[in-house]
């Protein structure tokens, strides 16, 4: 992972530093500063820490700014004031995952953007990173003037503008774009970013930087206070990210829950539906009943053709009932589908194995774990991971689709079955009927039958030779005669009338 670090200091005589003390220093060279006459001998240093030296100077510089013992001496020649800033120096942090290569053609690409242009003589100096720290840690020191070079040397005059808040955020971000193109460039996804983390609303404390007095002190094991500030902001950030991750895991199930609520709601909203439609046409087969219960009427109270438009009507309400009946069944059947596939392919377990992963990840980047290969296992594992989710993501959804596919089908089928229904019921032909007083003569004739079921029509007698007209058979037997029995005698007109004052009594 690609680290951002851009830092830039004062070397001032005030503290007592000297701009030829810190080249030699950097650069791990012996260099002898003629104004003060101290020699400052760090080829030992050269030999190992040392990985690139070079110094770039604007074009019209003279040759003696083009070899560090002979500028630096020029520059503190030039500077006559006891607390005068004699250089300017910039940190940054390459990227490890870069050749030494392709660092030092980032380094003076960057360098002259930023620094040539506007006058100055830089110093470049990549470091190797120490052996007893973090094996990532490649860097390099900038060493630049604070005053513009001509042919005829230093300008009198500085520009001040160089030490604005304005131009060191220029500075930073045009490192930033730098670092960005060469990565691309190598072919790596890692990025640098040069914001800090309240301005990328990263909820993250950031780390102290420690320094080489701070960094000795730790490995020697002694107390020192940008080491426990760090300590202090690891455990913080420690536990914020426990509490992320719990507050991740309340989410989820927090969503999980919705859902399963919502699912509840819509079978319920589907029930209510079914129950209201079924009340509904509860409500208007009463309201049909009492209609033909106050006009005196049956079954067959209706002409034909309303007969016609009720038994549509019935037929569509049936079809809309298993329509509905079908459609709470596919819920049902999609909802244990679901709690099928999450019971077996578990992919909240999944999630926060690979949470866990990535936080140990983050947690293991330092030099042990690179060298025992402990980081490489676990990003091998979080890869893993992440192909098992999606792998497992897209069965579901296929599984989702094939149910889908087939309730669709299914829905099909059923519509097109209702239309068939009822084309094939608009097809029958209508029963012809006679006119308006033949329809209620056979009205009137059905509820006589249904109150007096004896008076029902007997079937007519076969045809014999010799035997009576079965139509006058008939009419006499209509009229109370007998021909055949003649002894038998009638009721009298004085016992009809009794009779008939008794049912009047």
């Amino acid at each position: 992972m690609a680290l951002y670090h851009f830092s830039v200091k004062m070397i001032s005589r005030s503290k007592g530093r000297s701009s030829t003390a810190c080249s030699a220093y950097r650069a791990g060279l012996d260099i002898t500063d003629e104004r003060t006459g101290e020699r400052f001998n760090y080829a030992n240093k050269g030999k190992n820490g040392v990985l690139d030296h070079a110094i770039l100077t604007p074009t019209r510089a003279p040759e003696w700014a083009k070899e560090a013992s002979s500028l630096w001496n020029a520059v503190e020649a030039f500077e006559k004031r006891k607390d005068s800033q004699v250089a300017r120096e910039t940190i940054v942090a390459l990227p490890h995952e870069l050749t030494l290569e392709q660092n030092r053609a980032l380094l003076h690409g960057f360098v002259k953007d930023a620094y040539i242009k506007r006058g100055m003589v830089a110093q470049i100096d990549i470091h190797a990173p120490d052996g007893k720290g973090d094996n990532r840690n490649i860097h390099a020191h900038i060493m630049t003037t604070t005053r513009q070079i001509t042919r005829n040397g230093f300008k009198a005059k500085k520009a001040r503008n160089w030490n604005e808040v304005a131009t060191l955020k220029e500075n930073r971000l045009l490192w930033e774009k730098h670092v960005n193109r060469a990565l691309e460039k190598a072919g790596h996804s890692e990025r640098v970013d040069s914001r800090s983390f309240k301005d990328r609303d990263i909820d993250k404390m950031p780390s102290v930087h420690m320094g080489v007095e701070a960094t000795a002190m730790e490995r020697r094991g002694e107390d020192n206070r940008q080491g426990e500030k760090n300590r202090a902001v690891q455990a913080f950030n420690q536990n914020l990210e426990k509490l992320k991750d719990q507050s991740r895991e309340v989410e989820t199930n927090i969503t999980h829950i919705e859902e399963r609520l919502k699912q509840a709601r819509r079978k319920s909203r589907a029930k209510r539906a079914e129950k209201r439609e079924q009340r509904q046409y509860r409500a208007k087969l009463r309201a049909s009943r009492r209609k033909a219960s106050s006009e005196n009427q049956t079954e067959m109270t209706h002409p034909p053709d309303q007969q016609r438009k009720n038994a549509r009507y019935k037929l569509e309400l049936r079809q809309r009932e298993e329509f509905y009946a079908f459609e709470t069944k596919m819920a049902d059947q999609k909802s244990r589908e679901q709690d099928k596939l999450n019971a077996f392919y578990k992919p909240h377990e999944h999630q926060r194995k690979l949470r866990e992963a990535e936080r140990d990840l983050n947690k293991h980047q330092g030099v042990f774990a690179r060298v025992t290969g402990k980081t490489k296992a676990l990003k091998q594992d979080v890869a893993d991971l992440k192909r098992n989710l999606e792998s497992l993501e897209q069965t579901r959804e296929q599984t989702m689709s094939l149910f889908k596919n087939r309730v669709s089908q299914e829905r099909h089928a059923l519509t097109q079955r209702h239309k068939q229904e009822l084309t094939a019921f608009d097809r029958q032909p209508v029963q012809k009927t006679g006119t308006a007083k033949t329809f209620e003569k056979e009205v009137l004739r059905k509820e006589v039958a249904n109150q007096n079921p004896q008076q029902r029509k007997t079937p007519t007698p076969e045809k014999e030779k010799g035997s009576v007209n079965p139509t006058f058979e008939t009419a006499v037997l209509r009229e109370g005669k007998n021909p055949a029995n003649k002894n038998v005698k009638r009721p009298t007109k004085a016992r009809t009338r009794s009779r008939s004052k008794g049912r009047q009594l």
